[in-house]
């Protein structure tokens, strides 16, 4: 007798069946083969969204520690007592009992933060207004690497001193026309511009003095360095009317 064929919808219902029985099998199956791989991947997701949630709330806890170090600190530079605003701790008096820190240690210790930066660049010009150059360039090269732009061309501008103090006109010159790429206002531009031609002027490279120096002439937004800078480029054998 011949064997009857199911029709299709008894088919469909087959298969359905079938593939039910066959998924769960199908996971266990994956799941056997890559489950280390998959408990891996996922243990790395989770260490990853933690570490991201640590140093969100590390960076967050240093500045607002570093800014709060700085404002007890800062009146001692202002009232120029370098050593002091330096070294902090027993050089200055307690705040609510505790011991303040120095521009130097904050520096070091918050180095990463925006108020770490400033405290570079202040510890930079303490160093350089008590004659140690060596120190205030250090410190004024963290103070070049801060995302602020009075803070970043502050640090190149320190570094173009230090190197100023120690001959190295040519070096001076590349940190002033840093400080002048950083600067976003006319003056400090300007400022920095006359200072990088006059550096190359001191070593010789006339060239690169008088395009600066022409440049300051030239555009308006430099008016005020345009009467030193004519200067200059008359001692050069140049008149720019």
């Amino acid at each position: 007798m011949k064997e009857k064929l199911p029709n299709d919808k008894e088919q469909l219902e087959k298969d359905e069946l079938e593939a039910t029985a066959i998924e769960p099998k199908k996971a266990a199956n994956i799941f056997s083969k890559h489950g280390k791989l998959i408990a891996i991947v996922a243990a790395v997701v989770v260490v990853a969204v933690g570490i991201f949630y640590y140093f969100s709330y590390t960076s967050k806890k240093n500045e607002e520690e570093s800014a709060s170090a700085l404002s007890r600190i800062r009146m001692y530079f202002d009232q120029e007592m370098y050593s002091q605003a330096l070294a902090g701790g027993d050089s200055v008096a307690l705040v609510r009992g505790e011991k303040v820190l120095g521009l130097k240690e904050i520096a070091d210790e918050y180095g990463s933060t925006a108020s770490g930066k400033f405290a570079s660049l202040l510890a930079g010009e303490c160093y350089l207004q008590l004659g140690k150059v060596a120190d205030a360039k250090k410190y004024f090269e963290k103070a070049s690497t801060a995302k602020s732009e009075i803070i970043e061309k502050g640090g190149y501008a320190g570094l173009a001193v230090c190197s100023e103090k120690e001959n190295n006109y040519q070096e001076a010159a590349k940190n002033y026309e840093k400080a002048y790429s950083a600067a976003m206002d006319a003056s400090a531009k300007g400022r920095y511009m006359l200072y990088a031609a006059l550096c190359y002027s001191k070593i010789g490279d006339k060239d690169k003095a008088i395009a600066l120096l022409t440049d300051l002439v030239k555009d308006k937004d430099f008016s005020e360095f345009a009467n030193p800078a004519k200067a200059e480029l008359a001692r050069l054998g140049t008149i720019i009317e």
